[in-house]
């Protein structure tokens, strides 16, 4: 009975700690540049990406170089739509 209260807590332990690390390694980010066909980098965009499965949607802007910072996603499918 000893031998079981002492393992227990340290299973426990154990699983917690070893579950933090593999959810850690399911999500991804999405960045970029947005540019015109014409080749011309588009500034002060406001880009929305949705995930096709939830809806959930996370909207950034461009800065002055129509670069797009990284933003944490999900990996599922997306949507994007640009103003």
């Amino acid at each position: 009975m000893r031998f079981l209260s002492r393992c227990v807590p340290a299973l426990i332990v154990a699983i917690v700690f070893g579950a933090a690390p593999a959810w850690a390694g399911i999500t991804g980010s999405i960045s970029g540049v947005v540019t015109h066909p014409s080749g011309a980098v588009i500034i002060d965009a406001t880009v929305t990406a949705a995930e096709t499965p939830t809806g959930i949607r996370s909207e950034i802007t461009t800065d002055s170089k129509g670069a797009l910072p990284a933003f944490p996603t999900f990996p599922c499918s997306l949507s994007f739509r640009m103003e």
